[in-house]
């Protein structure tokens, strides 16, 4: 756990940019239906929960929209998934 009263402000968004980076990048670059197969989907919803809670902390709507749309485009591959299972 940390205490983020013990970081400054821009410490605390350049770690909530760089990880909402890495969290769109995992989208665009891994192939995660091939490298957690059945797992995926509880994963997803995880990440887009988080996501959720960190646009909920968001001081500015752009803030709060970019984590909502991320928490979406997780949401959205659990959709994919099922829909391409299905076929």
């Amino acid at each position: 756990m940390y205490d983020l009263a013990k970081l400054a402000p821009e410490i605390v968004d350049r770690l909530f940019g760089e990880a909402e980076n890495e969290l769109n990048a995992f989208l665009c670059e891994v192939d995660f239906h091939q490298m957690y197969g059945s797992e995926w989907p509880q994963m997803a919803r995880r990440t887009a929960a988080v996501c959720r809670a960190v646009s909920e902390a968001g001081m500015d709507e752009p803030s709060r929209n970019s984590w909502l749309l991320l928490a979406e485009n997780y949401e959205a591959t659990i959709e994919t998934d099922r829909i391409s299972n299905a076929v």
